[in-house]
């Protein structure tokens, strides 16, 4: 995902009461971060912040208030693409296209039936995680939408989202008051179809081919999910565990020789083995972060034949060992 995406979750974790250094710092980043514009991070990086913003402020639906202080600008061109597109639904399909130039890795989509329609959102591919607040986040980000390109106080007719249903659901009533579903298949914003030939009255369409050529050619520039990076990191997840990650496997299963496979990640200046190290990295937090894996498990999917190898791999990267880093989500 591009790092600017995340610019806005700064206010959002101090209006929660919370210390933006401290919680970057638990994900591995600093605020300095944010300031390398063009630099993009995994998605799974904004999933880590909400959560851990959320366990250190204690705020159980941070992603549902992060994602209603949201702005179109927080899309960078692609808002300006929805801003300038002639109705809701030419706005709507732009945000679904062009989405994974700001978030790779995610499945949104327009699903229309002959009375509703729906912006349909979850991960591309499933992970083994709790993704409340990413699911809140989202879904309050599209209403927000919504609202900006529509009515301040519009509201849909019903929410959906793929996690269980909380103890305490207050805060959905106290946020739109409408029908909400949990356990779904896909987080969604539904409404009425007719909303769809709502026109922008703000449009420039003269604009719109402008940008859309514009947005096309960032995205033909950047490395996302379904592009050849994204590839080359579904095969180093995928062969982890099995402790042989190397070049050659990798390029085996990619159906080329390693010398192209080299010369391709030196052309957007990266190196098989850091790539491998950030897999490595991010398998494992995800695992003490959110599961109760043992260390022996999670030594074995992140490709270590033993323990103490991970544990010292682990400690360079976080400062800490695998156990403190565990007890500390517990705290």
């Amino acid at each position: 995902m591009q790092i600017y995406a995340l610019r806005s979750v700064v206010p959002a974790i101090r209006a929660a009461g919370g210390k933006p250094e401290e919680i970057f710092a638990r994900v591995g980043m600093t605020l300095q971060d944010l300031d390398d514009v063009d630099r993009r991070v995994p998605t799974m990086v904004g999933f880590d912040l909400a959560k851990a913003a959320s366990e250190l402020t204690g705020d159980a639906h941070f992603g549902l208030h992060w994602g209603q202080s949201e702005k179109l600008s927080t899309l960078g061109a692609v808002g300006y693409v929805m801003l300038h597109s002639p109705n809701l639904e030419a706005s709507l399909r732009g945000f679904c296209r062009f989405l994974d130039l700001v978030y790779e890795g995610l499945d949104a989509h327009l699903h229309v039936e002959p009375e509703t329609a729906a912006v349909r959102y979850r991960p591309a591919r499933e992970v083994p995680l709790d993704l409340r607040h990413d699911n809140e986040y989202a879904m309050a980000f599209v209403v927000r939408l919504i609202r900006t390109l529509v009515s301040p106080d519009w509201r849909p007719e019903r929410i959906e989202f793929r996690h269980a249903k909380p103890d305490d659901t207050g805060e959905y009533a106290r946020w739109l008051d409408v029908s909400i579903r949990f356990g779904a298949d896909f987080n969604a914003v539904v409404f009425p179809r007719a909303l769809l030939d709502h026109e922008n009255g703000v449009a420039d369409e003269s604009l719109l081919p402008i940008l859309e050529r514009h947005v096309s050619d960032l995205r033909s520039k950047t490395p996302t999910f379904g592009d050849f990076l994204g590839r080359v990191n579904a095969e180093i997840l995928e062969l982890l565990p099995s402790g042989d990650v190397t070049v050659q496997s990798v390029a085996a299963k990619l159906g080329m020789g390693v010398r192209t496979l080299q010369r391709r990640l030196r052309e957007v200046d990266t190196q098989f083995k850091d790539l491998v190290e950030d897999a490595r990295q991010v398998v494992s937090v995800r695992y003490l972060q959110d599961t109760d894996v043992p260390l022996t498990e999670i030594a074995f999917l992140t490709g270590y034949s033993e323990v103490s190898a991970f544990t010292r791999a682990f400690r360079r990267w976080k400062g800490t060992t695998p156990i403190e880093f565990r007890r500390r989500r517990g705290a």
